[in-house]
């Protein structure tokens, strides 16, 4: 699975969505068959395949209840033996609060650690090993979006958390703002490759090997030459300008937009984004009443692309980075 391809399914159901919500509306069966199933199977999750994806799969005694009790409308299994996750769903714009209880009980039930619940729109995952029971467990998903309403890279960087070779990994799957494993054509399907979606380059050339994920302890005596983000290479050849890349590309898929201004970082200590033109000296526009700080070279612009990033929950670890 690469990266790009999941971000343009995300681009496809949310037009699916928009285009079709009074008929998903009305039905679960096609909510699952246009939403739910298409994505699952982008993830890894083959629903036509038994060994895979148990579909309304009664609870026996091999997982620990009375046979034909609970139903989970998708069971997610690493083997025949081996369960990973169970799934509810409810049709598009269905009751959430009843599909949270109810994939909590099953997943409980079963004994296993993660429970998702999904109107094909809404969708998270909850871990069973959180502290405080089912409302802490419910109130903290380890993953969460939108498909509707978030930035089809966010809800694809958010989903991996449901790719199934992370999802069955040890000790579990990688949260979406660390970095996540992902399968480069011609590399080991293990290696750590921070998300990068670059299609058309084998693991091992020299072209990819002087990537390198975007951080706070990047070389600042360097000067960029390229980022990449969102699969997309930009030309890059100074520190305004990788930053001012990175800024567009947010601003592009709506992940930055203007209701989010003034935008700080985590901390609260540093203005990002500002609706005041006069605000910095050296400025520069980067969409409708929205300028950010250009000033500072490596040393204030590196960290202020961290920042940015990670106060819109964007993973760092998507964006690399190649030096001259």
């Amino acid at each position: 699975m690469a990266l790009n391809e999941l971000f343009d399914t995300f681009k496809d159901l949310r037009i699916l969505i928009e285009t079709h919500r009074d008929y998903l509306e009305g039905n679960e069966a096609r909510t699952r068959q246009i939403l739910i199933d298409p994505l699952l199977k982008e993830l890894g999750w083959d629903v036509t395949d038994p060994g895979q994806v148990g579909l309304e799969m009664p609870v026996d005694k091999t997982f620990g209840g009375p046979k034909g009790y609970f139903k989970p409308d998708y069971v997610l299994r690493l083997d025949e033996d081996n369960v990973v996750a169970v799934v509810e769903a409810k049709k598009l714009g269905g009751d959430f609060d009843e599909a949270q209880e109810q994939t909590y009980q099953y997943a409980d039930e079963i004994g296993v650690r993660w429970a998702l619940a999904t109107d094909g729109d809404r969708w998270e995952m909850y871990d069973r090993s959180v502290q405080g029971g089912r409302a802490a467990i419910i109130s903290q998903p380890h993953a969460a979006f939108r498909i509707a309403s978030d930035a089809p890279s966010t809800c694809a960087l958010k989903a991996l958390a449901i790719w199934n070779p992370n999802l069955c990994a040890k000790p579990g799957p990688i949260p979406a703002k660390q970095p996540v494993q992902m399968q480069v054509a011609g590399s080991n399907e293990n290696e750590q490759t921070g998300g990068r979606a670059h299609g058309g380059t084998n693991g091992g050339s020299k072209d990819e090997r002087d990537w390198l994920t975007l951080s706070r302890e990047l070389p600042i005596d360097k000067q960029p030459m390229s980022v990449l983000i969102g699969g997309i290479e930009k030309k890059a050849k100074s520190w305004r300008a990788m930053y001012l890349a990175i800024c567009e590309f947010l601003v592009s898929n709506n992940t930055l937009s203007s209701d989010l201004v003034p935008l700080h970082s985590e901390s609260g200590k540093t203005l990002l984004v500002s609706d005041d033109e006069a605000r910095w000296r050296y400025h520069k526009q980067i969409g409708n009443g929205m300028y950010v700080n250009v000033h500072g070279g490596g040393k204030g612009l590196l960290p202020r692309s961290v920042d940015l990033l990670e106060s819109l929950q964007f993973a760092v670890s998507a964006v690399q980075v190649r030096f001259d």
